[in-house]
């Protein structure tokens, strides 16, 4: 819906991106004539679309934790294999940009393996809204790394929050 004003936009996010340097627009961003995006997709810098065969979804602040851990596995590691894939950020889930992640996964057509990763648990993150959405309107099936369905969103334990998050990166790294 267009407006003949500006509304100022609101944003819930965790402590943790407040101050980030990684979370930061520039000003070009924030300039005249610039809109939303309802997708990023990110670490595109000199990678052929064509040999891209692993992209992996996201939303909120994930994104940031996948991004570092993709890095440090490259740096670390000498993971080659994971600069040919891309991480798309989904900013928006409703409306449901499907038309948008449709021409990210044309772009990509190379792409194999197209991954959901996400901190929450199965029943507590967007999974179910996306995956259905995901088989229905694009006709693709997509690949879950996340915690396993549980009851109470937080175990509570943050030794058994790390290793939990431990394994969402490695899954996620792991099957892309």
């Amino acid at each position: 819906m267009m407006r003949n004003f500006r509304k100022p936009l609101i944003i819930a996010t965790p402590k943790t991106l407040l101050r980030s340097p990684a979370a930061t627009s520039s000003l070009e961003e924030l300039e005249s004539g610039t809109t939303f995006r309802p997708i990023i997709t990110t670490n595109t810098d000199n990678v052929d679309p064509k040999t891209v065969d692993t992209m992996i979804l996201c939303s909120g602040k994930h994104y940031y934790t996948l991004e570092s851990e993709r890095r440090r596995l490259i740096d670390e590691q000498g993971r080659n294999d994971l600069k040919n894939s891309v991480i798309v950020r989904v900013e928006e889930l409703c409306p449901f940009p499907a038309q948008l992640i449709g021409e990210e996964l044309r772009k990509y057509s190379a792409v194999n393996k197209l991954i959901w990763s996400q901190e929450e648990s199965r029943n507590a993150g967007a999974w179910n809204f996306v995956a259905s959405r995901m088989q229905n309107i694009l006709g693709v099936k997509v690949q879950y790394c996340g915690r396993p369905v549980h009851a109470a969103v937080a175990s509570g334990i943050g030794s058994v929050h790390n290793e939990e998050k431990d394994a969402i990166l490695r899954d996620t790294f792991t099957k892309s």
